[in-house]
């Protein structure tokens, strides 16, 4: 079966696509970054302070993946680090003023981005296909979902 002749293949190439359009918006508008930094202010305006491995964890990233991401982030002034009260060794991630601002600016560009990418469905399909995508979700990431998310 070639990708095109499956949902998840179509999923897959749809989202490759969207992904490169939103890549290619938010470097032009803030060079410093990349979806992936994105997604990352994306997390820390939902719950600021995170320690990496749940940053990891919830975004889907390796420790690896996610230290590079924060090191970028940190050089451009998105996020700042602290060390954890509860536990030496550890550290907590926060989005900066800078970060925040970009995030609040990005965030209705990506909006406007998204909801222009699905337009032609009808919103009853779309609203069937947001619980498919919602458990094919859980299921390939587990912790995907608020009540799992604390740490």
């Amino acid at each position: 079966m070639k990708p095109f002749e499956s949902l998840a293949g179509l999923s897959w190439i749809f989202t490759h696509f969207l992904q490169n359009k939103v890549q290619a918006e938010v470097v032009r508008r803030h060079p410093e970054l990349n979806v992936e930094r994105l997604a990352l202010l994306i997390e820390l305006d939902f719950e600021d302070g995170l320690r990496p491995s749940v940053l990891a964890r919830r975004m889907g990233r390796s420790k690896g993946t996610i230290s590079s991401i924060l090191r970028h982030s940190t050089k451009h002034g998105l996020v700042a680090t602290t060390p954890d009260e509860l536990n030496k060794n550890a550290k907590r991630i926060f989005i900066t003023q800078k970060g925040k601002v970009i995030h609040d600016e990005l965030s209705v560009v990506l909006t406007d981005m998204l909801e222009e990418s699905v337009k032609d469905i009808p919103a009853e399909l779309q609203d069937e296909m947001k619980k498919a995508f919602t458990t094919s979700i859980k299921r390939l990431n587990p912790i995907w979902s608020e009540e799992e998310w604390k740490d």
